[in-house]
């Protein structure tokens, strides 16, 4: 059972990796801004204010504790190099809490689509929030199942950016019908549940 979670916690990791990588290369187009495609098409009007900073602080950190959290997933660097651990752990915190949390949250005030899109990606910008903070808690305190389990939450509310994008070109592709909406709250509610499932019967 050890070595099938093994496989397939590297499977899923090695895909973060790759979507990640991805996602690094098409921000490459947003260095200086594009309007006509991507992201940012519809936004010329008000990008020029507030939303361009907490735009590119999002567009830096955020893939930032993606790449730090694939590192901190491993247990091999856990137990081997647990000063390389915390320091990695400490970055993660701070790009999380002070950067890409707090810049995701304001411009989900401008997400695309209905209410439902502008509430779910605010409620995923504050869950992270707590979830990196109640994590850093625990460990300071030793708490260290805690911190585990708080930073597994955090982290898997990280990977919303992957299954967001995941689920768009699903829907895309095979013409779905999903609402960016209802893509905002599946992109890391469902992540979650499973978690918990699976924590209380293991």
């Amino acid at each position: 059972m050890a070595n099938v979670w093994t496989v397939t916690k590297t499977c899923i990791l090695a895909f973060v990796a790759v979507v990640g990588i991805l996602i690094i290369l098409t921000s490459a187009a947003y260095f200086p801004p594009t309007f006509e495609f991507g992201f940012l098409r519809g936004r010329e009007s008000y990008f020029y204010s507030w939303y361009a900073i907490a735009f590119y602080i999002h567009v830096i950190s955020s893939p930032a504790t993606l790449f730090l959290g694939i590192v901190q997933s491993s247990d091999w660097v856990r137990t081997r190099y647990l000063k390389l651990h915390r320091s990695i752990g400490y970055a993660y915190v701070l790009l999380v809490i002070v950067f890409a949390a707090p810049s995701g949250l304001a411009m989900s005030i401008k997400a695309d689509g209905d209410r439902w899109a502008v509430v779910g990606f605010a409620t995923l910008a504050v869950a992270t929030w707590f979830a990196t903070w109640w994590g850093f808690r625990a460990a300071r305190r030793g708490l260290i199942v805690m911190h585990r389990q708080w930073m597994t939450r955090s982290y898997l509310l990280i990977c919303s950016a992957v299954l967001l994008r995941f689920i768009a070109a699903l829907t895309n592709h095979f013409e779905l019908g999903i609402s960016y909406g209802m893509m905002a709250w599946l992109s890391w509610v469902p992540s979650l549940v499973v978690y918990e499932i699976v924590r209380r019967r293991c």
